[in-house]
C-alpha cells in the first residue's frame, strides 16, 4: 500500500479479474485515481453503519437508499467518465469491490429530471453506452430488454396531462385508436354529445 500526499492509506478496490482488458482498464483508471478513491472511501465511511447492517441481509444494489446511489453514481460524471460506470461506483462504495455484473456497457435509462413534466416530451428514454460498447452488446439489450423498457417508459404520464383525451393513454395498448379518439374528443369539445358522435 502507498500513501498519497495527504498521508491517507489507500486499500485498492478489488476488481473482478474476469473483466476483458479494455473493461478492466475503464474501471481501474477511475477507481485507482487517488482523488476518486478518497471520495469512495469517504462515502463508504459515511454510510458504514447502514452498510454493516445491510450486509447481514440479501439485498440488491437497486434497493439501496437513493441518496447512496445518487452520491456514488455521480462520481463518473465528476471525473468526466461515462455513466456506464455508475453501477460499478455504487458497488465499490458498498462492497469495496467491483464484479463483472457491475459494469453496464449499455443500458436504457428513463430520465425525467432534465425537463418539467408538463408535456409528452418531458420524459426521455436514453440508451447509455461508452466508447467500448460493442455492436453485439447493443443488439443483445435490444433483443432481451427493449420491449420491457419500452412498456415501462410508456407508463410515464406527466402530472399535467389530465385531458380526458390523453389521461388513459399510459399503456401502449390504449393508443391504437388515438386518431379516431382525437376526432371524437374535438367534436365533443365543440358541443356534440358522444351519443351523437356514435351515430
Amino acid at each position: 500500500m502507498k500513501k498519497n500526499t495527504q498521508s491517507v492509506i489507500f486499500e485498492p478496490i478489488e476488481i473482478d479479474e474476469r473483466f476483458e482488458n479494455h473493461r478492466f482498464f475503464q474501471v481501474a483508471t477511475l477507481v485507482d485515481r487517488p482523488d476518486c478513491l478518497l471520495d469512495l472511501l469517504e462515502l463508504h465511511k459515511k454510510y458504514l453503519d447502514y452498510l454493516l447492517t445491510a450486509k447481514n441481509k440479501v439485498f440488491s444494489l437497486n434497493h439501496l437508499p437513493e441518496k447512496i446511489r445518487d452520491e456514488a453514481g455521480f462520481l463518473p460524471t465528476k471525473y468526466f467518465r461515462p455513466p456506464t460506470l455508475e453501477k460499478a461506483m455504487i458497488s465499490a462504495v458498498v462492497f469495496w469491490k467491483i464484479s463483472l455484473d457491475d459494469y453496464q456497457p449499455v443500458y436504457f435509462r428513463t430520465d425525467n429530471s432534465t425537463k418539467p413534466l408538463d408535456s409528452l416530451t418531458g420524459v426521455n428514454m436514453t440508451m447509455v453506452l461508452d466508447q467500448f460498447t460493442t455492436k453485439s452488446e447493443i443488439e443483445k439489450i435490444f433483443t432481451e430488454k427493449f420491449e420491457t423498457y419500452k412498456e415501462d417508459f410508456l407508463k410515464y404520464s406527466p402530472p399535467k396531462l389530465n385531458q380526458k383525451l390523453f389521461v388513459n393513454l399510459k399503456e401502449a395498448k390504449n393508443i391504437s385508436n388515438i386518431k379516431r379518439d382525437r376526432k371524437w374528443y374535438w367534436r365533443n369539445e365543440n358541443g356534440e354529445s358522444y351519443a351523437q358522435i356514435a351515430l
